[in-house]
């Protein structure tokens, strides 16, 4: 068994590392600038004064504009004017800003204009706190996570984005990104062992039902991923991109973390209650181990759904404010998107609770030699 298995993860990390090689974006990919300061110098300055100015173009106004200066590295200053809107971000004295320098294009009044708040900082002690809990609790399983973690994001932002961009095959991109996530993930968190074998695969097998259905569905509500800026943004900037594909590779990209969690507990509640019963029937560990999943499945497919929901919470308000129908707000595809993706990756978890349970106790089971020891009988079975 445990030959069969180890080939079993040899040839599944081989084939992933072949189809990151095959589908490896090249290096002299050129990409538009579309987005707002992304062909222009940023610069992180520190707001010095915020007064009250004339608009530009508009002296004679009644509605007054605010003139934000601020201090340049090279010890100059410079400064840009904010016309009053619901969109005007609320700027004070002391803020730490990121402005966008136009140089010589345009007249010296427009060279500079806002951009964005810095943030990292504020991001930088979450991450602290996150990590110092993380390390807290978990001591070296800790650590080890916080390595995968890291090790994820650079398989995230080194293969999988660029490969997105350029690949016309986005939902093997997500597969086999998702491939390499896992096994980093789980073998670096939990250890090269039975068990998180048994959790990879049926991650890996649960993520193929997720892939199946995002396939059938996103074809069958006809998405376009056009419903959105961002999406628009970025057929704009390449107009190679198969937006489709790319809302597919989202929704398996976004499955896999979860799976994780899910496969890994099933595995381990295997283990746990053949350690109580090792002359337990596979049938009975099945059974049991299911209804430990059972619940486990409730809570985070609850989980995953109010996540999507979360995440598209400002744009519930919008059609609630609106009055549309419920029917009209549900079926629009800036809403189904976000339904067919909690509901895909659901799914995804259902599937993943009798499949990693059935191969937990296909391998507890197989290394279960011999009888019970002498003077007990090994207990019987009870439906």
């Amino acid at each position: 068994m445990g030959r069969r298995l180890g080939a079993a993860i040899a040839a599944l990390v081989v084939l992933t590392i072949v189809g990151i090689v095959l589908l490896w974006p090249s290096e002299d990919a050129e990409v538009p600038q579309v987005l707002v300061g992304s062909g222009v110098e940023r610069l992180d300055v520190a707001v010095d004064s915020v007064e009250e100015a004339d608009c530009i173009g508009a002296p004679d106004s009644p509605i007054k504009c605010v003139e934000i200066a601020f201090g340049l590295p090279e010890g100059e200053s410079g400064s840009f004017i904010l016309t009053p809107s619901v969109s005007t971000p609320v700027i004070e004295v002391g803020d730490r800003i990121v402005v966008a320098n136009q140089g010589g294009i345009v007249e010296e009044r427009f060279r500079y204009f806002f951009l964005d708040f810095q943030r990292d900082r504020s991001l930088i002690l979450l991450v602290a706190l996150f990590a110092g809990a993380v390390l807290l609790l978990g001591r070296w399983q800790g650590l080890r996570s916080l390595v995968a973690l890291a090790l994820s994001f650079v398989v995230l932002v080194g293969f999988t984005l660029p490969a997105l961009l350029e690949t016309g095959s986005p939902v093997w991109v997500a597969i086999v990104g998702s491939s390499a996530v896992a096994v980093i993930t789980l073998y670096l968190t939990h250890g090269i062992n039975h068990l998180t074998t048994v959790a990879l695969v049926g991650s890996l097998l649960s993520l193929s039902v997720t892939g199946f259905f995002a396939w059938i569905f996103v074809r069958a509500t006809s998405l376009t991923g056009l419903s959105d800026e961002n999406g628009l943004f970025l057929i704009s900037a390449n107009e190679g991109v198969d937006l489709p594909g790319v809302l597919l590779a989202g929704m398996i990209i976004g499955t896999i973390g979860v799976l994780d969690d899910v496969t890994v507990t099933q595995a381990a509640v295997v283990s746990e209650l053949h350690d109580v019963d090792p002359h337990m029937s596979r049938s009975r560990l099945y059974a049991g181990a299911l209804r430990v999943g059972r619940d486990h499945i409730g809570s985070t497919t609850n989980t995953l759904v109010f996540a999507y929901a979360g995440a598209a919470l400002p744009l519930l308000l919008l059609f609630t404010q609106a009055q549309l129908s419920l029917d009209t707000v549900l079926t629009s595809e800036i809403v189904a998107v976000e339904i067919v993706q909690a509901l895909v990756g659901g799914l995804g978890l259902v599937s993943s609770v009798p499949i990693t349970t059935a191969l937990a106790v296909w391998v507890v089971g197989s290394h279960d030699h011999g009888s019970p020891p002498a003077g007990h009988a090994a207990p019987a079975d009870h439906p």
